[in-house]
């Protein structure tokens, strides 16, 4: 995917569809309500059962030449060149079940943080609820791994964003978060990803506060701009809204999103003028 084509999902995502960040925003939460992203309990999921997932992929390839090389590699434990051909398979699923068994021999942060972003990109399309729940599941053990193993602030925002994104405890995640802003207020990641969280928890005050200190550090930050506009027009100033995306329109060279841009703002002119 170019650059163009992300922003331009970015922004379809925060002006057109407001799925991921955006839903349930409804009733407003605090950032210390353990129940933010999770306002009615719910009965945990059952897992997946990853290994007899694993064991019934491989029982029915139809290749029987292929077959045979993973029966003969599983033998071997062979995992690097189990990924290779579950890989050319398209089982993803089993994929991360074999990276997952690399990082468990060589116990390396890297190793381990790779199986947990890998994890999580798997979990934003997961095909059922119990691969959902074994996929943010083995996300948050093999990040916990990674900063165990290497402490460091990019993997701490790492296993954050699994908390908050994959946990029942959500405040876990953004206690984390908010640690890490308490020692250096300047962290624009960890600060974009408590915005993030005020906007999914409708603290949008709070998010805007967010916002503008990641804008005085970094004033054409795209995700910023993009957040603090929706943040501004759901908290009904509007006007604000628009001004915020003419500075983010200035930062995009893509014709597309450009235009995208111009039609949002002249739909938001129309709500001010209505």
């Amino acid at each position: 995917m170019t650059r163009n084509q992300i922003i331009i999902f970015g922004f379809c995502a925060v002006f057109g569809l407001s799925v991921y960040l955006f839903a349930g925003t409804k009733k407003p939460h605090t950032e210390t309500d353990t129940h933010a992203e999770h306002p009615e309990t719910a009965p945990v999921a059952e897992g997946l059962d990853i290994e007899e997932y694993v064991a019934e992929t491989a029982a029915t390839i139809a290749d029987d030449a292929v077959r045979q090389k993973v029966e003969e590699l599983t033998a071997k434990q062979n995992y690097k060149a189990l990924v290779s051909e579950y890989i050319k398979l398209d089982k993803p699923l089993a994929v991360l079940y074999y990276s997952v068994k690399i990082a468990e021999q060589k116990n390396t942060a890297d190793e381990y943080s790779k199986a947990g972003e890998y994890a999580g990109l798997l979990a934003q399309t997961a095909p059922d609820q119990k691969a959902l729940q074994w996929l943010n599941e083995t996300r948050i053990a093999c990040l916990e791994k990674a900063e165990k193993l290497n402490p460091s602030d990019e993997s701490k925002m790492q296993l954050a964003s699994a908390y908050i994104e994959g946990s029942n405890n959500p405040m876990q995640g953004v206690t984390m978060l908010r640690e890490m802003v308490a020692r250096d207020s300047t962290n624009i990641d960890a600060q974009l990803m408590l915005a993030k969280f005020g906007m999914v928890s409708g603290q949008f005050d709070k998010a805007i506060v967010r916002l503008e200190k990641i804008l005085s550090l970094a004033p054409r930050n795209q995700d910023a701009l993009l957040l603090l506009a929706q943040a501004y027009e759901n908290s009904g100033e509007t006007a604000k809204a628009i001004e915020v995306l003419k500075t983010f329109r200035s930062t995009v060279k893509d014709a597309a999103t450009q235009k995208q841009v111009d039609d949002y703002m002249e739909g938001l002119k129309k709500k001010i003028n209505s």
